[in-house]
């Protein structure tokens, strides 16, 4: 049977390449004018050499934040002995609409904000170990109408969200006619909680980056009915580099994570696919307090069983920001994202506060 999908996803996939390249110059652009107005006079010497970023996000979509995901994060490690907490809040406007002749349908539309805490501790000369807990709210929101004017002045992928009507909610996914998911709406939700324990392979010199290995689990804390969690027990690994020169400083990290289905996704004969991602950053440092971002994250397909490109295609995600140090002891950082593909969230903000303690 031939799948017959809206004309729009042909035409978002289309100069994909050209739009991916404006939106990264606009949102350098939109990040030098804000980082100018927000932080203090730039030094003319190379400041401090104090590493800020890269920004701490994860992909906020509504069944991917059914699994463990690896934030971006530095390769050096937590001093040993040290706590950091940071408190992250995201929120993001969705909309993703198709359906196929087979049944299969992906109605994602709305709002969601996240709150998480995160808690980093070392526990060693070169590891540290870090736990995440969290909450959802999904809802009708109140973006829609500013989303589509800000992706008709740009030119980016609109998903066809114009021809919808504004505000309005539904967070569903059907197979074969079967709804396998579908995401409570107006109320909070606890999110599964992560542990992920890092490992410094080898430290930072003139020659050669930091490099570090990590471990991740995720543990079914969330109500699976409600949409909050697949309960399941997801694990899996990532490598990390990071490398500063001058007021320069470049993050990578790749990273594979082994999901596990949810009873509904069983019941229907429907495989969640294993999840990879690309993660690459730059931060610049402006002076003594405060540091320009800039970050791509690329995550392959969340389920190809189900032949709907919101979900058995990849997302690329930009990020830009700016981060200053509030106080010797905390840090505070602002994030504007946008999916340059048009499968993910199409815009999104976040604030991130993170406190040191020794």
């Amino acid at each position: 049977m031939i799948a017959t999908l809206h004309p729009f996803r042909r035409q978002a996939l289309s100069g994909a390449t050209v739009r991916s390249a404006a939106s990264l110059l606009l949102g350098l652009s939109v990040l030098s004018a804000s980082g100018c107005s927000l932080l203090p006079e730039r030094l003319e010497e190379d400041p401090r050499p104090i590493v800020r970023g890269p920004e701490p996000t994860r992909l906020q979509r509504p069944l991917a934040l059914n699994f463990l995901a690896f934030r971006p994060r530095r390769a050096n490690t937590q001093p040993k002995g040290t706590t950091n907490l940071s408190w992250n809040s995201m929120y993001s406007s969705l909309y993703l609409d198709e359906h196929d002749s087979a049944g299969n349908k992906a109605n994602l539309d709305g709002e969601l904000w996240t709150n998480t805490l995160l808690a980093r501790h070392g526990v060693g000369d070169d590891s540290d170990i870090e736990v995440e807990v969290g909450v959802l709210r999904a809802g009708s929101g109140f973006l829609d109408r500013y989303v589509n004017d800000f992706h008709r002045m740009f030119g980016f992928p609109d998903g066809g969200r114009p021809d919808a009507d504004d505000d309005h909610y539904a967070m569903e996914i059907e197979s074969k006619g079967d709804n396998i998911y579908e995401l409570s709406n107006h109320r909070f939700g606890v999110l599964d909680t992560s542990v992920v324990w890092t490992q410094k392979l080898q430290g930072e010199d003139v020659t050669r980056p930091a490099i570090a290995l990590r471990f991740g689990v995720e543990l079914p804390t969330g109500d699976e009915d409600r949409g909050f969690s697949n309960g399941s027990v997801d694990y899996g690994m990532g490598l990390l580099a990071e490398r500063s020169v001058g007021r320069w400083t470049w993050t990578g990290a790749t990273d594979y994570v082994v999901t596990e289905r949810s009873d509904a996704f069983r019941d229907a004969g429907v495989d969640m696919d294993n999840l990879w991602d690309v993660q690459g950053g730059v931060e610049y440092r402006w002076n003594d307090s405060g540091s320009l971002l800039a970050q791509l994250i690329y995550t392959t397909a969340l389920a190809r069983d189900i032949p709907l490109d919101a979900l058995d295609e990849p997302i690329l995600d930009l990020g830009v920001g700016i981060v200053w140090d509030h106080s010797d002891r905390s840090r505070v950082m602002l994030t504007f994202h946008e999916d340059l593909i048009g499968r993910g969230p199409d815009f999104g903000f976040a604030i991130n506060w993170e406190w040191r303690f020794d």
